[in-house]
């Protein structure tokens, strides 16, 4: 596949972690979208109506709060 570039119908999906928010995260969703869709996948992506973040993938913020809490907190914020 690699050498023809041909993915026709292959399902593709996108992930990144970065240490915080405006750091360049959906940049690199964005330009990993760009690639896959190059090689013809369907790229498979959240609903941004759902999540209200980013439609280009899944991302997970590791070093700004609320989301760098240790051992298995959850910041107030999350709670219901």
């Amino acid at each position: 596949y690699w050498q023809t570039g041909n993915f026709s119908g292959k399902l593709g999906g996108i992930f990144t972690t970065g240490g915080g928010i405006a750091q360049g995260i959906e940049h690199v969703l964005a330009s990993l979208h760009r690639t896959l869709m190059s090689y013809n996948f369907k790229v498979v992506t959240p609903d941004a109506t759902k999540s209200g973040y980013a439609s280009y993938g899944v991302m997970a913020i590791t070093g700004t709060a609320p989301f760098n809490l240790t051992g298995g907190a959850i910041a107030e914020c999350f709670v219901e």
